[in-house]
């Protein structure tokens, strides 16, 4: 027996629960933040980390992209 999943309804579920939980933390003044570190300009790399940013966005959680060049070294 086939199944169809409605990944999109899932989806909203889950980013409606993380909402939900971003908020108790901050009432309880616990700031959650993203921060993903990005390193040369990949296409496929920037479209999966401005995803990640809009879902952030819409579960009001704080985001921070830190965008190196390829030439980067350790310090």
């Amino acid at each position: 027996m086939v199944q169809i999943v409605n990944g999109n309804k899932i989806a909203d579920q889950i980013l409606k629960r993380l909402r939900t939980e971003v908020k108790k933390l901050k009432s309880k003044k616990i700031k959650p933040k993203l921060g993903v570190i990005l390193v040369g300009n990949n296409k496929a790399s920037e479209i999966y980390v401005s995803k990640k940013s809009q879902s952030a966005e819409k579960i009001l959680m704080d985001f921070a992209l830190y965008h190196y060049s390829t030439k980067i070294s350790q310090a």
